[in-house]
Order: C-alpha cells, then sequence, then structure tokens
C-alpha cells in the first residue's frame, strides 16, 4: 500500500451459491448457509454417508467441487473432467455419478428443478414471442431478442433467439471466451446455462452496489474482480 494507506481487502463469501439456491428457493442449502455450516462438508457428508469434517480434507474437497461444479446443470463426465484438469483430482465414475445424483436429488433439488423451469419459461416466451414472470426474473421475447430482467431491473439479451424442431435453444453471439474465442454465430444453451447467466449476473450486481457504497463512503476502490 502507498504510505499512509492501508490495503483493505473483502470477499463475498461463496457468493454465486448463496445466489444460486436465493433464485432458485433451495431453502435448506440457504439456512446452511446462514447457520455457517461447511457447505462442502455437508455434501461430501451426503455422497459418502457418514459425516466429513474440515480435517478430512479428500472428502471435503470431493464436497467442495460438487458444490462448485454441479449447480448448473453438469453431468458427471464434466464433473470427473474438470476435477482432474483443474484440480489435479482423480474422481471414479461410480463417485462422480453419486455425487450429481445427490446434489440433484437429495441435498438441493430445488436448484435442478430452477433449471428446467427457467429452460421451459424461456422456450415458451420465444415460441410465443410473449412475456412472462419465473421467480424473480422477467422473461420476454419477440423474433429478435430475447430478454431476462434481474432483480435489480438490469436484462441480459440474447439476439435472435430461437427454438429448434427437437427443441433446442439457440441465440446469435459470440462463440467461446478468451483464447478460446471462436468469432461471432449460433450459440446453443440450456436451463443450466441460463441460470448460470443469472446467477453470475445478480452477484455481479451485488459487486457493483457493494463498490458504490464503499465510494460514497470515502473508500478508494483500486482493483476489484468478478
Amino acid at each position: 500500500a502507498m504510505p499512509g494507506h492501508k490495503l483493505i481487502v473483502g470477499d463475498f463469501s461463496k457468493i454465486e451459491t448463496a445466489v444460486l439456491f436465493w433464485v432458485a428457493g433451495e431453502r435448506r442449502g440457504l439456512e446452511l448457509l446462514r447457520s455457517g455450516r461447511d457447505i462442502y462438508c455437508d455434501l461430501a457428508s451426503a455422497i459418502r454417508g457418514y459425516e466429513v469434517t474440515k480435517d478430512m480434507h479428500e472428502d471435503r474437497q470431493l464436497g467442495k467441487q460438487g458444490i462448485l461444479l454441479l449447480g448448473y446443470g453438469g453431468g458427471e463426465d464434466k464433473f470427473r473432467d474438470t476435477c482432474l484438469k483443474q484440480h489435479s483430482m482423480y474422481v471414479s465414475p461410480s463417485d462422480a455419478l453419486l455425487a450429481k445424483t445427490t446434489y440433484r436429488q437429495k441435498s438441493y433439488p430445488a436448484v435442478p428443478r430452477f433449471w428446467w423451469g427457467l429452460e421451459g419459461a424461456v422456450r415458451e416466451c420465444i415460441l410465443g414471442r410473449t412475456a412472462k414472470k419465473y421467480g424473480c426474473l422477467k422473461i420476454a421475447a419477440d423474433a429478435n431478442l430475447l430478454t431476462i430482467q434481474l432483480p435489480s431491473g438490469r436484462k441480459l439479451r440474447y439476439r435472435n433467439p430461437k427454438v429448434s424442431s427437437d427443441n433446442s435453444i439457440s441465440y446469435e453471439g459470440a462463440k467461446g471466451e478468451g483464447d478460446e474465442y471462436k468469432g461471432w454465430g449460433t450459440v446453443h444453451t440450456y436451463g443450466g446455462k441460463l441460470t448460470e447467466n443469472v446467477v453470475q449476473a445478480i452477484a455481479h450486481d451485488l459487486q457493483r452496489e457493494a463498490a458504490r457504497r464503499l465510494w460514497k463512503a470515502g473508500y478508494d476502490i483500486v482493483i476489484r474482480s468478478h
């Protein structure tokens, strides 16, 4: 820090998980977060069938990756691949399947219900070129644009939305990101991906509001990340 200044670091702990549970109405998950209990140990305990504590590092890591990777509709193959490539963590096919089914059916069932409901609502709006409310979101579509209005009033926009004969949803946008950018074209999406868009956008709105309050309180913000 510069002389006469202090560098203060702040963080929204588990912000994506909290927002995901909130938009989905996952009451049990929200109560766990409010109580201060370890959410990673909670999922790991449900997967393993015995109580997992923070000092059981390997078991807890399985629960942590489950929380981080299974909230947006990912399957067991994607779960195994990401654990191995990004975290050097081998997960057997049976453990990956058990993690997925435990997350969806036992621990946080409101989350997949939200994916599927959001996908259905978006599909209905695109086909009918109409508008409807889904949870805390307002969805509208015409031939040129699909919009999903967030609680803040800000809108996510998807150009030229379509529903194919196989019921898949697509729009025109940037394909890939960063080094994997593949230009402009048709992008396919689904309930889990739409949920990820919504959750990360709401989390960003919360961060921006926090930054605004800090600035008004006299703090100089030198960097932030999302």
